[in-house]
């Protein structure tokens, strides 16, 4: 739910994901770079990797970035070849 659009979501819903939002600033930093990630997949755009990988260092997705960044090659080749 925290990585949804929001346009997608219930009203109910919307107003919890803001509250956890609100309640815990990290978690909401994170769900942002699930979708920034998830973006430069879809939009092959791998000059956005490093950054990304940049903004994760301290995140609660750290680990995970950690392992993207141990199989960048993988990644890379997931993101930019068809």
């Amino acid at each position: 739910m925290m990585t949804d659009r929001r346009d997608h979501l219930s009203r109910a819903d919307t107003v919890t994901v803001a509250a956890i939002a609100d309640g815990v600033p990290a978690l909401d930093f994170a769900a942002k770079l699930i979708t920034q990630f998830q973006a430069t997949i879809r939009a092959k755009a791998i000059t956005e990797l490093d950054p990304w990988l940049a903004a994760t260092e301290t995140s609660l997705i750290a680990a995970f970035a950690r392992g993207i960044a141990r199989d960048r090659d993988a990644v890379q080749a997931a993101i930019t070849e068809p």
